[in-house]
């Protein structure tokens, strides 16, 4: 028979109840903070954190590489490698020490150029910086040979991507074919950079190729006093790389070209950067950024190797300085600059008739642009030129064009004012959207 409870029995269930609900209430909060924690917890061991290394000169201590008390040998190819495998899981920085890096032409020196490859990972930036923004100097060896035309470079880096360099300067007075070059890369930005002091240079003070090559960018880097000759560039960008940019650089004196774009180099931006030369380097004033195509392959002739060089056309030169301080010293004093030598390629007529010669001199516009067009490839509305400031300027953009390498002439040979015909229309550019101008 069923028993009702007493009043006070009835108050003694209520609180035993009341009190097992507040401690599964509590165990409630507690598993939702714990869940919580884990899932915080969770997401923090997902977030990548940077991987921190240390190269010198020569080996410090161990040579793990993990602190500035063991520092790797910059050569190391064991460092290297592991680098290679960090960085596929998280970002990584290779910190340089201060100090002179050093590379001889003497192979008994065992001294090479630093050469790396198969670096990077699409989302981890891999950096390579020095530890202050002067300190790490690459050098030649001293007693290296300054005899000859050329001797190696410091830094060759190839097949790589997603890479920052900073810091890092380069110079020597020894013969060196390129000091730095770059082949089959993309996404690579170099900040702080220097190449001077490199008067023995062959080819360039740096150099990018092949037709991979994508977006490399040189942020507030300077280039001084480079080159024995007109064949000695300070960039050399060759044979198909796209989206070579330089950004708030400062150029002065050069024997040969100060940038570069050669055989299909396309989609370069050059801005906010300053242009100087003195005239008193090597005795010359050189065009400051060339387009240029030397073939010296005759398509006519049997057996061909077919080489051929045909003209990037889309440009962006804004906001730059371009002087030449010398009145005396011998040149072309161009901003801009479109050349060919040589032989037609297929499908091109770079060599001119004298009328057309007369026609890209003195005819309309209209006119001029298709000729620009239909011979060169050109398209004179991608080559976009304004904001610039010149000083001791003769011609701010030209084509100039003349047979070689055993080519007949058709004609004229000579450099054409085409200011005019180039899009001039300024554009709302700052770094960040001058680097996405060209998709």
């Amino acid at each position: 028979m069923f028993r009702p409870i007493s009043s006070s029995q009835d108050r003694a269930t209520c609180a035993l109840i009341r009190s097992r609900c507040k401690i599964v209430v509590a165990l409630l909060v507690l598993l939702a903070f714990i869940c919580r924690l884990e899932a915080v917890v969770g997401d923090e061991l997902k977030v990548v954190t940077d991987q921190a290394f240390f190269v010198a000169p020569q080996q410090i201590g161990g040579g793990s590489g993990l602190s500035l008390a063991t520092a790797a040998d910059f050569r190391s190819v064991d460092f290297w490698s592991k680098v290679r495998e960090i960085v596929q899981q998280r970002p990584v920085s290779v910190n340089f020490i201060d100090g002179s890096y050093i590379v001889s032409s003497d192979e008994k020196n065992r001294m090479p150029t630093l050469l790396l490859a198969d670096l990077g990972h699409p989302h981890h930036p891999l950096t390579l910086q020095g530890v202050s923004k002067s300190g790490v100097v690459f050098r030649r060896l001293p007693t290296d040979s300054l005899e000859g035309e050329t001797g190696p470079g410091f830094l060759v880096i190839s097949h790589s991507q997603n890479l920052v360099l900073r810091n890092l300067h380069f110079t020597a007075e020894q013969p060196i074919t390129y000091a730095t070059s770059f082949a089959n890369v993309q996404q690579i930005l170099f900040e702080g950079c220097s190449w001077t002091d490199l008067p023995r240079v062959k080819l360039g003070a740096t150099g990018t190729s092949e037709s991979s090559t994508d977006h490399v960018t040189y942020a507030n880097c300077v280039f001084k006093r480079v080159g024995t000759g007109g064949g000695a560039h300070m960039s050399y960008n060759a044979y198909g790389p796209k989206h070579v940019n330089f950004i708030n650089c400062h150029f002065e004196d050069c024997s040969g070209d100060y940038v570069r774009y050669r055989a299909g180099a396309d989609f370069g931006v050059v801005l906010g950067c300053t242009f100087k030369s003195t005239g008193k380097w090597r005795g010359v004033n050189m065009p400051f950024i060339t387009v240029p195509q030397a073939n010296d392959d005759d398509p006519l002739k049997k057996g061909s190797a077919g080489g051929y060089e045909y003209f990037g056309s889309h440009f962006l030169v804004a906001n730059n300085t371009f002087e030449y301080a010398n009145e005396t010293a011998k040149g072309e004093r161009i901003a801009l600059l479109f050349h060919h030598s040589g032989f037609d390629p297929p499908g091109r007529s770079h060599l001119l008739t004298s009328e057309q010669g007369q026609l890209l001199a003195n005819g309309s516009v209209t006119a001029r642009r298709a000729l620009m067009l239909s011979n060169f490839g050109i398209d004179a509305n991608h080559v976009h030129f304004f904001n610039n400031r010149f000083v001791g300027v003769d011609k701010k953009v030209a084509y100039r064009s003349y047979a070689a390498y055993g080519a007949k002439s058709k004609g004229w040979k000579g450099v054409a004012d085409i200011t005019e015909l180039i899009n001039v229309s300024p554009v709302p550019v700052d770094a960040t959207k001058a680097l996405r101008f060209f998709k």
